[in-house]
C-alpha cells in the first residue's frame, strides 16, 4: 500500500513513518510546499500530529490542503492524528486560520486543572468503528490541550470528568486524538486497521 505522510512544517514525522513502515506500507513524505505531489497515486494520506494549529493551517491553506480535501471527496482515505485530526475541522481555539473543513465543527481548549492532557488513558468506543476492530477499549497515549467538539466521535476518553473526543470515523476519513504510533501493540493494531479501511 502506498501511503503519503504530510509534512506541514510542524510535525515530528519519524515515529508515524516508522509505524506505517512496520505495518508494511510504502511510505512517501509529501511537503506542503510540494506543488507537484500527485495524491491520486496513493491509497492513504496521513496528517500526523505534533505542532500548533495556526502555523499548520497556514501552511496547508490552498495548495496541498485543497488537494487533500479533493482526494477525500473523490473517495480516498485520510487519517489524522492529534493535530492532524484537528486540521480536518473548520477551526480551532488554538490559533487563527481555517482547517481543511472536511468535517464540520470546531476544536476547543480542554477545561480543567491539568492541561495539557498527557499520558496513557483508557479509551472507550461509543459507536462501532472499523478503527477499533480487534482491540475495542484500551489504553492509548495522549498529549493535547485541545479536543474536537463533534457528534462524530466513535470513541471517548475521560479527563477530569469530561468525555473528550478520542476518535472519529466518517466514510473514508478516520482520525485519533491519541497517538497510535506511541501506543504499543494496541496502537499497531489501529495502524493496521487504518490501512484496511483504505483498502476497501
Amino acid at each position: 500500500m502506498r501511503v503519503a505522510i504530510v509534512d506541514y512544517g510542524a510535525s515530528n514525522l519519524f515515529s508515524i513513518t516508522s509505524a506505517f513502515e512496520r505495518a508494511g506500507a510504502d511510505v512517501r513524505l509529501i511537503s506542503y510546499s510540494d506543488s507537484e505531489a500527485a495524491l491520486a497515486e496513493f491509497e492513504l494520506v496521513v496528517l500526523p500530529g505534533v505542532g500548533s494549529f495556526g502555523p499548520a493551517a497556514r501552511n496547508l491553506s490552498g495548495g496541498l490542503g485543497d488537494r487533500i480535501a479533493r482526494f477525500y471527496a473523490d473517495g480516498g482515505t485520510v487519517f489524522g492524528v492529534c493535530l492532524g485530526m484537528h486540521l480536518m475541522f473548520e477551526s480551532s481555539e488554538e490559533g487563527e486560520g481555517r482547517g481543511l473543513s472536511i468535517l464540520r465543527g470546531a476544536v476547543r481548549r480542554i477545561r480543567g486543572r491539568r492541561v495539557p492532557h498527557i499520558g496513557w488513558s483508557y479509551t472507550r468506543p461509543v459507536k462501532h468503528s472499523r478503527l477499533f476492530d480487534g482491540v475495542e477499549g484500551g489504553w492509548y497515549y495522549y498529549a493535547h490541550s485541545y479536543a474536537a467538539d463533534t457528534d462524530l466521535a466513535v470513541a471517548e476518553v475521560e479527563h477530569e470528568g469530561q468525555a473528550l473526543t478520542a476518535a472519529v470515523e466518517l466514510n473514508g476519513l478516520v482520525a485519533t486524538q491519541f497517538h497510535p504510533e506511541k501506543s504499543g501493540p494496541a496502537g499497531a493494531v489501529i495502524i493496521r486497521n487504518v490501512m484496511e479501511i483504505a483498502r476497501r
